[in-house]
């Protein structure tokens, strides 16, 4: 009788409720979406852990609410039909035999479409003023800027009959005066826009630019 205490009482000493997942993390966030990842509990009890349980508190209500409970071999799950441009905070705890464990809980995260790249820039690229030896090209600004501030334009300039596109300058007015060309060459242009992101598709100019002296200022038919 002795013998058979003494091990149920060591068994009661070495098991118990598994402590909190480690490494919770928000790896991935949308507008309506955010994916968890995670790590196994320091320790297991002393009993397998048979599922993770994950709630969510919208942070307008600050309420927990169950989400789901997963499987204990899965480290990631996708919390999806959340709401665009709230607050979320997310949090998971481990449970086997004898209950569930103590949660890890995740930073506030904010419901958001992530940042891309700019669209291209709006209406078209073209000459306003034109000179034997330089021409001043005009473009207006991207509709949407890719849900990022943006950082410059890329004006672009190649000889018509190459391939070969050079930078002609980087710059956040939607204006620039071209130098050094040759009169009666002609020469085709592009503008990109460029945020955090990335550069935006190119906006070409629709047929090519010639320097010539007479032309002066040119007008919208």
């Amino acid at each position: 009788f002795y013998v058979a205490y003494i091990a149920h009482s060591l068994t009661s000493c070495l098991t118990g409720k598994p402590s909190a997942p480690r490494d919770l993390d928000v790896s991935e966030v949308g507008a309506d979406f955010v994916t968890l990842k995670w790590s196994a509990p320091k320790s297991d009890g002393g009993k397998a852990i048979n599922a993770y349980s994950i709630e969510k508190r919208d942070m307008t209500r600050m309420i927990w609410v169950h989400v789901t409970d997963v499987k204990p071999g899965l480290r990631d799950y996708t919390l999806k039909k959340l709401l665009e441009g709230r607050n979320y905070q997310f949090r998971i705890s481990a449970t086997n035999e004898e209950g569930e464990g103590p949660f890890a809980q995740s930073d506030i995260i904010s419901c958001e479409k992530p940042p891309e790249k700019p669209d291209i820039p709006s209406g078209s690229l073209q000459p306003c003023h034109v000179t034997e030896s330089s021409v001043t090209m005009d473009w207006l600004p991207p509709y949407y800027d890719g849900g990022s501030r943006l950082l410059y334009y890329i004006l672009e300039i190649k000889e018509s009959d190459s391939d070969k596109w050079l930078e002609v300058t980087r710059t956040l007015d939607t204006s620039c005066l071209i130098r050094g060309l040759f009169e009666g060459m002609e020469y085709d242009f592009r503008v990109s826009a460029v945020n955090a992101i990335g550069a935006s598709r190119p906006l070409p100019t629709e047929k090519p630019v010639i320097p010539t002296r007479q032309s002066g200022i040119i007008k919208d038919s």
